[in-house]
């Protein structure tokens, strides 16, 4: 275990918008002048949807935020990318362009197509919302704060099935010429695993993804052995250490628990891979679906001392605090 924690505190947010009622979830933290900020996800149920929105949050410490009245994105109107939710955020950017958002986006399968493994047939790609932040004038225009597809599962061609889902997105900077890397979630209606992809940030603030490969796999009878999923990247000396979510058994329960990844960024080789998870849920709360969950969502990194931000039961908030 690389990450050595030392305590796990329950994240608090006020003025909870009726658009959040049930649950906030998927926090995705950055700093700046004013403060602490989190991106997260906030949903009510109308089976056998859950329309989610992404929401910004600010506080003056890592524990306790305040939500703001309006979302920062909604779902779009029926036959939209997103016309069932917008999940997932990740918060991105660089110093020229400024912060942006990486979120998935959900809306429903065509009348005909094969349903998925959710009894609601669906897709759900990958997005970038370019939005956080102004730079300067030039980056007021409207072009400037836009909605853009980074990664949609109906045009992946490079797995050996057809896919439904992409999402979860997380991008690794790199110096130098070499590209940047985007880690995704994906799946093919059954299982989710881990791909890497190569990625650029360009004009307008858009991201254009190529090269898709699988990176990380599940592992038959260990802790992650039915799902994969990603979680937030930090740095951990010359190599970086990526916390992602897997699910399977875990001392006879069905979990979703987080572990750790090393890996070296210039090759994306993995050097270490936890054999039981660093993070597990709670037993007296049941999520999504009657399982139990612990999933990693945002880190943030200050002064030594990292602040992991996960969700419970996908309902409520907590940060690990420790250091690598």
């Amino acid at each position: 275990m690389h990450f050595q924690i030392s305590e796990i505190r329950d994240v608090v947010f006020r003025n909870i918008p009726t658009w959040a009622q049930d649950g906030v979830m998927a926090a995705s933290p950055y700093r700046d002048d004013q403060g602490w900020h989190v991106v997260g996800r906030g949903f009510t149920v109308a089976e056998p949807v859950t329309f989610s929105h992404l929401f910004l949050a600010d506080g003056t410490d890592p524990l306790e935020f305040t939500i703001r009245p309006e979302p920062l994105l909604s779902p779009g109107p029926p036959g939209c990318m997103d016309e069932l939710g917008v999940e997932d955020p990740t918060v991105i950017g660089r110093p020229h362009f400024g912060r942006g958002v990486l979120y998935s986006r959900v809306r429903r399968k065509p009348p005909g197509e094969t349903p998925s493994s959710e009894a609601l047939g669906v897709y759900v790609s990958l997005g970038h919302l370019f939005q956080l932040e102004q730079r300067d004038d030039r980056w007021a225009a409207p072009e400037y704060h836009t909605v853009q597809s980074v990664v949609d599962p109906t045009e992946q061609r490079w797995w050996e099935r057809p896919l439904d889902m992409c999402k979860e997105g997380e991008i690794l900077l790199r110096k130098g010429e070499q590209n940047d890397i985007l880690f995704y979630e994906f799946a093919d209606g059954e299982r989710s695993r881990i791909a890497a992809a190569e990625t650029e940030l360009r004009t307008l603030g858009r991201i254009l993804a190529w090269n898709s490969r699988l990176w990380l796999d599940r592992r038959p009878g260990m802790w992650d052995s039915e799902h994969v999923s990603t979680g937030p990247i930090v740095p951990y000396g010359n190599k970086r250490l990526m916390f992602y979510n897997g699910r399977g058994d875990v001392q006879g329960k069905k979990m979703w628990a987080i572990g750790e990844a090393v890996f070296n960024p210039e090759t994306l080789e993995i050097l270490y891979r936890s054999d039981a998870p660093i993070i597990t849920p709670p037993m007296d709360e049941i999520g999504w679906k009657k399982q139990y969950i612990a999933f990693s969502s945002g880190a943030l990194v200050k002064e030594g001392t990292v602040y992991l931000y996960h969700h419970i039961a996908d309902r409520r908030i907590r940060c690990a605090v420790g250091t690598l």
